[in-house]
């Protein structure tokens, strides 16, 4: 994006100069059988006469570094979107982690630990007991899905700002 930019000021530099008048001058020797016989001098002037077309040029080069510009910062506004919504994104799924780590994998523990028991005693069947396990072993998965996640994103962030974090 830079290179578009300076590559675009420099053809609006370029185009302007193009208004200048051109002064070209020549001297050089005349020579026959080996020998200057006479000296000879050359000035042209080329003198640019198409004002329109001049400035069409400069606006056109300067609407091109214009451009260039505009997709700079938009791709720099589109970086600092991505990295705040990876950002919002590896909070939440912090704050996810930390409920699951403390709340809903003992909770189901404690559940299955209660079914195991109850089974043990005869008031509940197998049943109960493998659905109380089913909900331990979904709920470490959660965890493990929360966790990734937030791997993920971390990877995410540290690819847009370039750097380990």
């Amino acid at each position: 994006a830079a290179a578009m930019i300076a590559g675009g000021n420099r053809s609006a530099d370029l185009a302007q100069r193009n208004w200048y008048p051109d002064v070209e001058v020549g001297v050089g020797a005349v020579r026959e059988m080996g020998r200057v016989q006479s000296y000879e001098a050359m000035v042209s002037f080329s003198v640019p006469l198409q004002w329109g077309l001049h400035r069409s040029e400069v606006s056109s080069a300067r609407a091109a570094a214009a451009a260039a510009e505009s997709r700079r910062a938009a791709a720099e506004l589109k970086r600092a979107e991505d990295l705040a919504a990876a950002w919002a994104e590896f909070g939440a799924a912090r704050e996810v982690e930390a409920v699951i780590a403390q709340t809903q994998l003992p909770q189901a523990e404690l559940g299955f630990n209660a079914a195991a028991k109850g089974y043990e005693f005869g008031r509940l069947d197998a049943t109960e007991v493998l659905m109380a396990e089913q909900q331990m072993w979904k709920s470490g998965i959660d965890l493990i899905a929360a966790r990734l996640l937030q791997q993920t994103r971390l990877a995410e962030i540290e690819a847009l700002i370039g750097d380990d974090l």
